[in-house]
């Protein structure tokens, strides 16, 4: 915390002496710096009408689990870790279901690899909507778009929303 304070007030005054900043970073440096920022991007967001239905051995905890919260690591390029915590709620008590989901992701198709196999889905697209209003033309993008899919497991079925937002 207190080096990026540093660096931000480096750069700053760096900025106001009308040196170039690009000048002092290394394009190591800068190469680091875009890496970081690239895994901080989020390929969409789940929404939280997301749920899972488990049946594991014994039958007391059968049923469906709200989606509490999740998380996507990225491993490597278009490779990432959608890791899952699933909460079922049956008077006092409370049963809770981990789940990482490895999927590929890269822009256009996003495939998800459970243990019953593959599932490919094809990303909505971002379109454009050129509406003619008496004496011109106006283009306007479409909202977010959302994906619901279902992924079969072993003794589980995940009903996933995913928002995509450009």
């Amino acid at each position: 915390m207190l080096i990026r304070g540093a660096a931000a007030v480096l750069t700053f005054l760096l900025m106001i002496s009308g040196l170039n900043a690009a000048e002092v970073y290394t394009k190591d440096q800068l190469r680091e710096f875009f890496k970081e920022e690239e895994s901080q991007t989020q390929p969409f967001t789940l929404l939280k009408d997301s749920f899972g239905e488990f049946n594991p051995v014994g039958g007391f905890a059968d049923g469906r689990y709200r989606l509490e919260n999740y998380y996507i690591e990225k491993v490597d390029r278009h490779i990432y870790i959608l890791h899952l915590l699933f909460r079922k709620k049956k008077g006092i008590f409370s049963f809770d279901q981990k789940v990482d989901i490895p999927f590929w992701y890269d822009g256009r198709i996003i495939v998800f690899k459970t243990r019953k196999g593959k599932f490919k889905f094809r990303v909505p697209s971002q379109e454009e909507v050129i509406i003619k209003d008496k004496n011109k033309y106006i283009i306007r993008t479409n909202e977010p778009q959302d994906l619901k899919i279902v992924l079969p497991d072993i003794r589980a079925k995940y009903y996933l929303h995913l928002r995509f937002e450009w």
